[in-house]
This record gives C-alpha cells, structure tokens and sequence, in this order.
C-alpha cells in the first residue's frame, strides 16, 4: 500500500514541479533579454541643405554604436541614380560610394557598426557631405 500512495503522491506533485520548473526557465530567458537592453539608448540626429534632409538614428549598447541612416532628395528622384556621402562626427564617422536612392528619392541604409572608441552623445554635431551628378552640399545633422 505504501507504494501506491507514493506513486499517487508523485502524480499529485508531477504538475507542480513542472510548472516550477517552466516558471526558473521563462525568468531566465527573461532576465537574459532585460540584461541585453540595459545601458541601451537611441539618440536622433537629423538636418537639412537646400537639396538634401537627413537623418541618423545611434542605437548605443555598451561601447557598441549601430548606425541607421535616412538622406532624402528633395527635388526631382529620377535625376539621381546613385549618390556619395561622408559624414564626420567624435566617433570617426563614416563613408560610402556610389549608392543608390529608391524611386522616391530616399537612402534607407544601415550605416554600420562601431565598437569601442569614442561615442557620440546628444551634444555632438555630425558634418554630412553629399555627392550627386557632380555636385556636392555639406549641412550638419544636431541631436533632435
């Protein structure tokens, strides 16, 4: 008889320790995303030239810095094809030729990865060079 009421205690339980353990291993995985996102900021640079607006989103984790970068034409789309840009900041800034608008005028790219060195900070001014069908305008992009 013993043996029976333990294997019914052991039913009763199963459930519970299950669910125990289910509980430990969705705080885990959890904590494990909270910990990633922690010391995470996005800041916003954006401006504007007589042709040109821009705009560069920092996602800051750690000394790691990702770079998303928006230039739109504000003429006529269909006279560039391709475009060159610089961009000078604290953090080294960046570089890239030759690449290509969409139909509505818009550069949508990622501008890249950073680790290490300097970051930029809201306080910061980014320098933004264009190069289109032998022209060029420079105009700085501020912390919105």
């Amino acid at each position: 008889m013993r043996k029976a009421q333990f294997f019914l205690f052991l039913k009763g339980i199963f459930p519970i320790i299950i669910g125990l353990l289910f509980s430990i291993l969705i705080t885990a995985c959890n904590s494990e995303i909270t910990s990633s996102s922690v010391g995470s900021k996005t800041l916003s640079f954006s401006g504007e030239s007589k042709h040109w607006s821009g705009e560069i989103s920092v996602r800051q984790t750690g000394k790691r810095q990702d770079k998303h970068i928006v230039f739109k034409y504000k003429g006529d789309a269909r006279e560039i094809t391709t475009i060159s840009y610089k961009v000078e900041g604290v953090d080294g800034g960046g570089s890239a030729s030759e690449v290509k608008l969409n139909k509505s005028g818009v550069l949508d790219t990622s501008g890249g990865t950073y680790t290490g060195g300097t970051l930029l900070s809201k306080h910061d001014k980014l320098t933004v060079t264009i190069y289109w069908n032998g022209n060029s305008e420079t105009f700085s992009l501020v912390s919105k």
